[in-house]
């Protein structure tokens, strides 16, 4: 029996390639992944291209369509018997085809209800800043059991008629649901299973109707995402309306919204969205459903949302509008409900008392969650490796095949101790010798995904604390919270125990580097100091990291935007992309610069100062987006083994207006030279342009430079380091690189671009006493 795993997806490959690596991982022939591509602008042909499995179909839509389109087009390529929909930021529970094969048969059940995990990214639910795994038994008829058993159809069909009076009584999303495919596709006739504007909503209430076989599985199998770009994300955000753009799934036959007008009321969308479904299944299954829809539930659910949102977070607008649709007794509610919340002072108690009145209403049956304690984590994959290793430490399961595994395999003692070796000794040679440094990343990247998966849990974070002293107030974190810890000016941070923070490594400036995960790194200074910058508490140590400090952050960052509009405009609708924002030193010039039409987006290696720019500046202003490229740096990331060469630019072909890379080009390599060359080319609109400064290496600008030293930082460039490339320091080759202008001169034509102008002369050396920038710069176009 063949389980398709359908999996809808739009932009968000770097989930997707979880998603699809725990169903290879359970080691089951009888599977097919069909991935249906809502015309993403990423590239995920390459990515199938490159797992060169049969079992993975692809089809991209030609046009972006509804998420409910996309759910149908997908069931209707599945060849399997049973189908199960998942999200691209969903993933199986490693023993999910464990438990579900032995119950899979011709003449099986129509239905196998399985349980889930949540799992939230770190930063995407603000009243969740660290992220979480939970258990989460959402459904009334897993409360005592523990093996499959059958579910009586009688029972579920109650389950669908309550789902129409507003009372959700089991989880609902399409993860929970592994269909017979004859079955699902049974639907057809009444327009499909998944129906706009909720496809689960819909397609729950019908599968609970008309299937005449059900078994149950009380066992998590399945680890439901919350991610970036979610809706999940978006709603528990307060954001909701960007919610349901992202979902683009509001086209709704006119009859049903006309059907309606009588009944709708401002507030919660989510509940609007509610009664539409219940509405369309209504109609779809009206000799089935036997309950009215709880239109009355619906509006005094409404009622609550807007007083909610009036008293607790201040937002009135929809409060007239409200009173203005209400019948006179639902106005007499509303009267008496607000004369009740004034009368509560304390935040607290008021916050508790909708509470308890929203608990009244019954929409939701109580959940049993259980948070569980999974260690340091930045991913679903971090969640299923973890799940993977309690699982196996209690079962003894072989562990994956390598072929089809997305995780750790068995390594001995031996291949460790060879492998440490190798790193040891040719990783120095390699972050010094360019040509050295792809054949060192794929020989360790062929182990490392294996061997730091297992040792992570064991070594760095895991081992370690971070102890805040705030005028003699000690707190102990975890590394892993440290992102969302709020920090003040002031707070002296120490490594604990001394014995492992000893073994870490350390900057000049006292900073340890722990390793969060495998090749992610987390910067910790000796001590926090708060700058006030533009309306946001900057940290210090990252205002040093992204150059100068703080005494010229402003003078610089205006400097750089004064530049860009001479050389190569700037307009409030573009869309500009920063390679090295570092702290955002030029983002925080551009926020009353780059309109709501605009979108601007910041790159960097350095991690601690994009989680930064992530919670602070794209909060306040979301077309501001920041991404981090975790690439080996030995200054501003030393604990990645990956090179830039990883990573690209997270945007579309020829969408970007204009490219901006300040003091970039001088810390990298030709071969990372050429791939953000290559990148930029991709991304570039026709009539775009880009803006690069770096060191050009001539006789007479070195000389000036070594007889001026103007800079804090002496630049001699005395080694050669390949053709037309000048490093600073053998120590630090990186600090400072320069490129003769023939060497530049190959490298841009090479990757498909062109000189706009000459090149422009900088003031670093003191040669050119009317520089255009501190740097040399080239203007690039395609």
């Amino acid at each position: 029996m063949k389980v398709s795993f359908l999996i809808p997806t739009k932009d968000r490959l770097s989930l997707l390639r979880h998603c699809i690596a725990s169903i290879l991982d359970q080691r089951d022939d009888e599977i097919e992944i069909i991935v249906a591509d809502n015309a993403s602008s990423e590239n995920y042909q390459d990515y199938i291209d490159q797992l060169e499995d049969s079992r993975v179909i692809y089809f991209r839509q030609a046009e972006p369509l509804p998420v409910t389109d996309n759910w149908q087009k997908a069931l209707s390529l599945a060849t399997g018997d049973y189908i199960l929909m998942l999200g691209d930021d969903d993933v199986l529970a490693p023993d999910f085809m464990s438990n579900v094969r032995p119950l899979l048969a011709f003449d099986g059940p129509d239905l196998i209800y399985v349980a889930a995990y949540h799992y939230c990214y770190p930063n995407v639910i603000p009243s969740s800043p660290a992220g979480y795994l939970a258990s989460v038994l959402n459904s009334d008829f897993l409360s005592s059991q523990t093996d499959p058993f059958p579910l009586d159809p009688s029972y579920a069909r109650g389950l669908a008629e309550s789902l129409l009076n507003f009372h959700l009584r089991f989880g609902m999303n399409a993860q929970h649901f592994v269909l017979k495919t004859t079955f699902a596709r049974s639907f057809g006739a009444i327009g499909g299973l998944y129906q706009s504007p909720y496809p689960d909503t819909f397609a729950a209430i019908g599968v609970w109707l008309r299937a005449s076989s059900i078994l149950v599985i009380p066992k998590e199998l399945v680890l439901i995402g919350i991610a970036p770009k979610s809706f999940g994300a978006y709603y528990f955000s307060g954001r909701h309306d960007e919610g349901y753009r992202f979902l683009d799934n509001e086209r709704v036959d006119t009859a049903i919204r006309q059907t309606l007008a009588d009944t709708l009321l401002p507030g919660d969308r989510n509940n609007t969205n509610w009664l539409i479904a219940l509405t369309s299944a209504k109609l779809a299954f009206s000799t089935e459903l036997k309950s009215d829809i709880g239109k009355t539930r619906y509006r005094i659910l409404q009622i609550l949302s807007v007083l909610s949102d009036s008293y607790l977070r201040g937002n009135r607008a929809n409060l007239p509008d409200l009173r203005a649709r209400l019948t006179e007794s639902e106005r007499l509610l509303v009267d008496a409900l607000e004369i009740l919340i004034s009368s509560i002072d304390d935040v607290n108690k008021l916050q508790g008392s909708f509470f308890a009145i929203v608990n009244k209403v019954g929409q939701y049956d109580p959940a049993r969650v259980t948070m569980i304690d999974i260690g340091p984590h930045i991913s679903i994959w971090d969640a299923y490796s973890w799940l993977e290793r309690h699982h196996r430490s209690k079962t003894g399961n072989a562990t994956a095949n390598p072929k089809q595994s997305g995780c750790g395999h068995s390594i001995s003692q031996r291949d460790r101790k060879m492998h440490d070796r190798f790193r040891r000794l040719v990783s120095p040679l390699a972050r010094r010798f360019p040509q050295l440094r792809r054949l060192y990343h794929l020989v360790n990247r062929s182990q490392t995904n294996t061997i730091e998966q297992q040792t992570a849990a064991t070594r760095g974070s895991d081992t370690l604390s971070i102890v805040v002293n705030r005028n003699g107030v000690f707190t102990r974190i975890r590394p892993a919270q440290f992102d969302s810890f709020e920090f003040r000016s002031g707070d002296l941070l120490t490594v604990q125990p001394e014995t492992e923070a000893d073994k870490l490594l350390r900057t000049p400036e006292g900073h340890h580097h722990i390793e969060l995960a495998p090749n992610v790194g987390l910067r910790v200074p000796p001590k926090v100091e708060l700058i006030p910058f533009h309306g946001f508490q900057v940290p210090e140590h990252l205002i040093s990291l992204t150059g100068a400090g703080y005494e010229t952050l402003d003078e610089i960052g205006k400097a750089h935007i004064e530049g860009y509009i001479k050389h190569i405009g700037l307009a409030p609708d573009m869309t500009v992309v920063e390679i090295g924002s570092g702290i955002g030193r030029d983002a925080f010039q551009l926020i009353n610069f780059i309109g709501p039409n605009g979108h601007y987006l910041g790159i960097d290696v350095q991690r601690e100062s994009i989680a930064w720019c992530q919670q602070n500046i794209s909060r306040r202003y979301p077309n501001f987006s920041f991404a981090h490229f975790n690439a080996f740096h030995e200054l501003h990331n030393p604990i990645s083994t990956k090179t830039s060469l990883d990573f690209k630019i997270p945007l579309a072909d020829r969408s970007v207006d204009r490219v901006v890379a300040g003091s970039v080009l001088t810390h990298i390599f030709r071969d990372e030279v050429m791939h953000y060359f290559r990148e930029i080319a991709r991304v570039l609109k026709p009539g775009g342009l880009t803006y690069l400064t770096f060191f050009l290496y001539t006789e007479e600008a070195v000389a000036a430079s070594r007889r001026n030293n103007l800079t804090p930082y002496n630049l001699r460039f005395e080694h050669s380091f390949g053709s037309g490339c000048y490093v600073n320091d053998l120590r630090y080759p990186t600090g400072a690189v320069a490129y003769t202008e023939e060497a530049m001169q190959d490298m841009i034509s090479e990757s498909g671009l062109k000189l706009a102008r000459p090149f422009l002369r900088g003031l670093w050396s003191g040669l050119y006493a009317d520089g255009d920038d501190g740097q040399d710069v080239a203007i690039l176009k395609v």
